[in-house]
């Protein structure tokens, strides 16, 4: 519920602000590795399509793109970073 809830704000914000060049968009992250226990992570492992839990770094990049001026025609999106999981 509270994730919708930032989805539909970040939508919201996103077309209130566009015409003043403010761009809102948000991350979704799927399981981060975080030292978890090993079977838990082999068996996390087996359901995502990329075979890996995400890493910091994965969540460092996206937010460095969208700060950046490459991303400066997106707004209102929600990047979904989870290795495929949510397209299976």
């Amino acid at each position: 519920v509270v994730k919708h809830g930032l989805l539909g704000m970040t939508k919201y914000f996103s077309s209130l602000f566009a015409r003043y060049n403010v761009r809102f968009n948000m991350i979704s992250p799927g399981p981060v590795y975080n030292k978890q226990n090993k079977r838990f992570v082999k068996e996390l492992n087996k359901v995502i399509p990329m075979g890996r839990m995400g890493t910091t770094k994965d969540l460092k990049e996206i937010i460095k793109f969208l700060l950046n001026d490459g991303a400066s025609y997106i707004t209102g999106q929600n990047i979904i970073i989870d290795g495929g999981r949510t397209i299976i």
